[in-house]
């Protein structure tokens, strides 16, 4: 096919042979067509092959060469009276305006940097906002938080704060368990004031369960596959069925049941629906008696993140959890005391840490009742 044949534009006149460009050569065109290729192309399509072998030379050549040594080889092959000024203000233009591209594409590089930034802090802050019941996921986003956020978090803490204590109150606990937020929930009264009504709040949401356990439209799957069920005659003997806090949703007209750790207190079927145990023993006569159950720790959400315990150590320091975990104290009761697991000196009691929400690392437990609850959560 035969070569189509264009005008070279320079200077803003249409050149068709070399006496054209000579006589309206402009080396700021002439250069933008050379480093283009469209210089190269023209020369060949109108024959002009010496020229043409001459700019295909110095093209390879130009990646070793100055703007100013290839300006004044291209003057040179169209033998084009110059002088050092002329080079001089084209070599000054063309600096100029490659700063000046340069500066442009740092600024809207950097635009859309702080862009990206800003739309990766609003997608964390959804996260966070709607994320209800995977603490592994939420932790990891207010981690990330912590780490590349602080300062955007910083400029809008006490609206998210409330916001998540509205909505989602285990984003304020794994802000609680990080050691560079935590401050913030402290420092505002209004907020840490309502913190200490957490057990309140998973009181009630238990309540609701049991509400909705009772109600016409019942459990949604995800919790009601997770009810058990205990049934069978245990000869009015009381059989230990649970060791863990569990929900009484129902049992039928003569069984009883108690806490584990309350041996004087017996609850018939009437009073014990919608009772937390910590523990649960059973006592029937029937092969039909039977009683449901929802364990609090099968609960998705920051009802089953708030772990329990509940005993008489005789005096002695007994060890809950590893120093690795550290462990947000929620509560715990007058004649009990809490310390960092192995940190000898230290004897929190329910002065000190009520209300507070000390972090440990792991826990070291004391206490003289029976009844009495500590309430804490650990990180994950």
């Amino acid at each position: 096919m035969k070569p189509i044949k264009f005008n070279l534009i320079v200077d803003k006149f249409p050149v068709r042979n070399l006496e054209e460009l000579k006589n309206n050569f402009n080396i700021d065109d002439i250069f933008d067509h050379f480093q283009s290729g469209t210089l190269q192309r023209w020369l060949q399509v109108r024959d002009f092959q010496n020229e043409f072998n001459q700019v295909s030379n110095l093209n390879i050549r130009s990646k070793s060469l100055s703007n100013q040594q290839i300006a004044q080889n291209l003057i040179e092959i169209f033998l084009i009276k110059s002088n050092e000024r002329d080079i001089l203000h084209f070599i000054i233009n063309k600096e100029k305006n490659n700063r000046l591209l340069l500066i442009e594409q740092q600024k809207l590089k950097s635009a859309q940097i702080i862009d990206d930034y800003h739309n990766r802090y609003e997608i964390l802050k959804a996260v966070l906002l709607n994320e209800k019941s995977n603490r592994a996921v939420i932790a990891e986003a207010v981690e990330q938080l912590s780490d590349e956020f602080f300062q955007l978090f910083k400029l809008e803490v006490k609206e998210l704060l409330q916001n998540y204590f509205k909505n989602n109150i285990l984003v304020l606990i794994s802000i609680l368990l990080n050691n560079k937020l935590r401050e913030f929930p402290l420092k505002f009264k209004d907020i840490k004031l309502k913190l200490t009504d957490i057990l309140i709040i998973r009181d009630e949401y238990i309540r609701d369960i049991y509400n909705d356990f009772k109600s016409f439209k019942g459990l949604d799957n995800n919790l009601s596959n997770k009810i058990r069920t205990f049934q069978g005659d245990t000869e009015q003997k009381w059989l230990k069925i649970e060791n863990r806090e569990v929900l009484i949703l129902q049992s039928n007209a003569g069984t009883k049941l108690r806490d584990n750790y309350n041996s004087e207190i017996e609850f018939s079927h009437v009073y014990a629906k919608g009772i937390v145990m910590h523990g649960l023993q059973f006592q029937s006569f029937k092969e039909n008696h039977f009683v449901k159950y929802l364990p609090l720790e099968e609960i998705d959400g920051f009802v089953s993140s708030i772990i329990t315990f509940r005993g008489e150590t005789g005096g002695y320091w007994k060890d809950l959890e590893s120093s690795k975990n550290s462990c947000l104290i929620l509560k715990i009761g007058n004649s009990c005391f809490v310390r960092s697991l192995g940190k000898v000196g230290e004897e929190l009691n329910s002065d000190n840490i009520n209300g507070e929400f000390i972090l440990l690392n792991g826990i070291d437990y004391k206490s003289n009742s029976e009844t009495e609850i500590l309430y804490y959560i650990k990180a994950i």
